[in-house]
């Protein structure tokens, strides 16, 4: 039984990394089009699938051989226990911040051109700034870990690793809550508002 959930595992593992890989190279491809540079978030959609291509040659094909070896590979290697968390986490926020950076500017296109009846554009300096801002944040909030604020251990299946989130310090519920505020719930409260703010 238990070989079946890891046969499983890495099929599904394998497809999800081939699938990726194909389909954010045809994304990035297609976003170069002559067609598509002039648009105010392609900058932030390259980005968006970059992210994601990142995480399926970075972070995935760690967890596969980790798995598939079925060894303790991730308890006994910190650095590499650091390395998949950290990655992960950071591909996984550039991919949240692209998408909530890519509201807003929807939200100031449509803005815009309700005001002033022509659509906003965006210059390849604010394109370069916000992508930069994007990765800034996604370091932000992915590192502290390797800093000594909580710490990177292997999840249960031993396939990946992630904050410690049973840690009962105060410092290490600190970081979790800044965290889960500052990658997932403020994102999502700007991305709710900028969606509001167009359809209402």
């Amino acid at each position: 039984m238990q070989q079946a959930l890891i046969l499983s595992y890495i099929v599904a593992m394998l497809l999800i990394i081939v699938l990726g890989l194909v389909g954010n190279i045809a994304t990035i491809f297609n976003l170069f089009q002559k067609e598509h540079r002039r648009k105010t978030i392609t900058g932030l959609m390259i980005n968006l699938a970059s992210a994601n291509f990142l995480i399926c040659i970075c972070g995935y094909p760690i967890a596969v051989s980790a798995v598939g070896k079925e060894t303790s590979l991730l308890n006994q290697n910190r650095a590499l226990c650091g390395w998949i968390a950290f990655s992960s986490a950071c591909c996984g926020f550039a991919a949240i911040f692209s998408l909530t950076f890519m509201s807003v500017q929807t939200y100031r296109g449509v803005t815009r051109l309700r005001l002033k009846g022509k659509a906003s554009s965006s210059s390849t300096k604010t394109s370069f700034f916000l992508i930069a801002l994007v990765w800034i944040l996604s370091f932000v909030i992915a590192a502290p870990p390797f800093f000594g604020w909580n710490r990177f251990v292997p999840m249960e299946t031993g396939g990946s690793c992630q904050p410690d989130w049973l840690s009962q310090s105060v410092k290490d519920i600190l970081y979790l809550a800044f965290l889960v505020c500052g990658g997932f719930f403020i994102p999502l409260c700007v991305i709710f508002y900028s969606n509001f703010m167009i359809y209402r």
